[in-house]
């Protein structure tokens, strides 16, 4: 199930397809006619309502950032990236890291 998650350094979300999405919009490149449109506008419909909650959530979600935000962001992407390295050298799994 796509994923949908604020953008820390920048206004708007970001979106992460899972490799079944992906697939399904490859698949409108191949599929003509009726299909193809209600293909594209079921899955705009997905992503719109969960950035429609996540909105919810974060009112200020599609406003710009202020330096302050951005310059926390960057600390919690630099911790995260460090730990994750000392994980992947430790053979460990860098995966389950996560910083909030």
């Amino acid at each position: 199930m796509a994923k949908v998650s604020k953008r820390g350094k920048y206004g708007g979300v970001k979106i992460h397809l899972d490799a079944e999405e992906c697939e399904e919009l490859l698949q409108l490149d191949v599929v003509g006619g009726y299909n193809e449109e209600n293909i594209a506008i079921k899955f705009a419909s997905k992503l719109g309502k969960k950035i429609s909650t996540l909105l919810k959530e974060e009112p200020n979600l599609l406003k710009e950032r202020t330096p302050a935000e951005i310059q926390h962001e960057l600390e919690v992407e630099l911790e995260s990236a460090q730990l994750k390295l000392a994980a992947l050298a430790k053979g460990n799994d860098w995966k389950s890291i996560h910083i909030e």
